[in-house]
């Protein structure tokens, strides 16, 4: 996924691996950069100068993903100044940690206690409301920059002062239609959650998209979010609906060729059920987004819907580097983590070491805390950075792009419903490859 490096002149070091050895020292992460000024800096009396303290702000989502983001921020933390020093940069990093705690305002005011304390990159925001809070606005305005992990909306696709090491929900929505083009899908039925994240997708990408290929929408289904025998009658009627509108595209394309795409999370899991009872949705393929990828939710409540559809699903494959292999058993070996039984590491979590690690060598680059200097800093860096997740492609707007993704699926194997990866997508050439033995190429 990278080029050549251009050849730097011999006055200059790069440093080509940044991994340390597990447990017994901190996992490390692959930059160059360029070494300028003199190792251990001295004053004129030829006594060591005191290393420029490197301030970055670290806040989770939540109470419970708290213990994430404090391993893999201190884990960089250690990392970074373990790198500098064996190459003789005079600096150290200081994290900040903070809780958002599920609370947008929590972040905005995060985000201002940060800048009080003269701290100008913060890395969080792991939900795009966040944003929402005025924290992006105050930001803005005062000189910070932000780096996320996982704040997907497609509303901050712009050249700002956010960088985003993760792709936005725009993204995936085009990897999902290549997908259904790929599996010879000619007429869709979309059932999707009510709410801005599935219209922005179905609007914007999936519908144009689709239909520019040559496909149809037969019928878009909408079911409310609220818990109440309300709600679960209304879904009942609208999932009605789609089994009509499906036998309807069936009649259009009688040699096949008609699916369901349903966009939803936890609460997939009682629209599978509930589906269950029109048998021409059942005899038809699914697909979904990440939000129906491996849920367990769905493994619960909903294991013979979902093997009789499959619901093949996108989700962004597992970072495979040794860095993250490293930091993923370091994590699971934790006395927290055992007692709490959390799991394995996945991209987003993996992610947040990055963002730290990337952060902080751009500070280290900019030589200075203005916005301006920061911001042409972390492009720059990232360009030949080899994080936990991989290299860092950031497209113009500093988002990332080129990362591929593993197609989940529902499939019965002695008996039991399992969630199983049956397929992957190579963002590099944009082709789908399948596990044979579970989908037919």
């Amino acid at each position: 996924m990278r080029g050549k490096r251009k050849n730097m002149s011999t006055q200059r070091v790069w440093l080509l691996a940044f991994t340390a050895l597990l447990v017994v020292t901190a996992a490390g992460a692959a930059y160059s950069l360029t070494q300028s000024g003199n190792k251990g800096a001295q004053n004129e009396g030829n006594q060591p100068t005191a290393p420029r303290v490197i301030n970055i702000g670290v806040f989770s989502s939540t109470t419970a993903n708290h213990p994430i983001y404090k391993f893999l921020a201190e884990q960089a933390q250690r990392d970074f100044n373990d790198y500098c020093n064996r190459t003789g940069r005079n600096a150290v990093l200081n994290v900040t940690l903070g809780d958002a705690k599920g609370q947008p305002v929590n972040a905005k005011n995060f985000t201002v206690m940060c800048n009080k304390t003269g701290i100008r990159l913060v890395v969080g925001f792991g939900w795009s409301s966040f944003f929402c809070s005025s924290a992006y606005t105050f930001a803005n305005q005062s000189g910070m920059v932000l780096l996320t992990p996982s704040a997907t909306s497609p509303t901050y696709h712009m050249k700002d002062h956010v960088f985003r090491l993760c792709v936005d929900d725009s993204e995936q929505a085009r990897i999902l239609t290549r997908l259904l083009i790929d599996r010879g899908v000619q007429s869709l039925v979309i059932i999707a959650r009510q709410d801005s994240w599935s219209d922005m997708q179905i609007k914007f990408v999936i519908e144009p998209m689709f239909t520019a290929s040559g496909g149809s929408i037969q019928a878009r289904i909408d079911y409310p979010l609220t818990e109440s025998p309300e709600a679960t009658a209304a879904i009942d009627s609208r999932l009605a609906e789609a089994e009509k509108a499906l036998i309807e595209a069936n009649d259009a394309h009688p040699g096949g060729g008609v699916a369901v795409l349903l966009l939803g999370f936890d609460e997939s899991a009682y629209v599978l059920k509930a589906a269950s009872k029109y048998p021409t949705l059942m005899e038809a393929p699914w697909f979904g987004e990440d939000g129906t990828a491996n849920n367990k939710e769905i493994l619960a409540k909903a294991p013979e819907a979902a093997s009789s559809v499959h619901l093949i699903s996108t989700k962004l494959r597992n970072p495979e580097t040794e860095l993250a292999q490293k930091l993923n058993a370091l994590w699971l070996s934790t006395t927290s983590v055992t007692a709490g039984g959390a799991g394995i590491l996945d991209y987003t979590n993996t992610n947040i070491y990055d963002c730290v690690m990337l952060g902080a060598l751009s500070l280290l680059e900019a030589n200075g805390t203005s916005f301006q200097a920061i911001r042409e800093a972390i492009p720059k860096v990232a360009a030949t950075y080899e994080g936990a997740t991989g290299p860092v492609v950031l497209d113009e707007t500093g988002d990332r792009t080129g990362i591929d993704f593993d197609l989940w699926g529902y499939f019965t194997v002695n008996g039991v419903c399992e969630s199983k990866i049956c397929g992957r997508y190579n963002a590099t050439n944009q082709t789908f490859t399948w596990d044979e033995a579970l989908v037919k190429p």
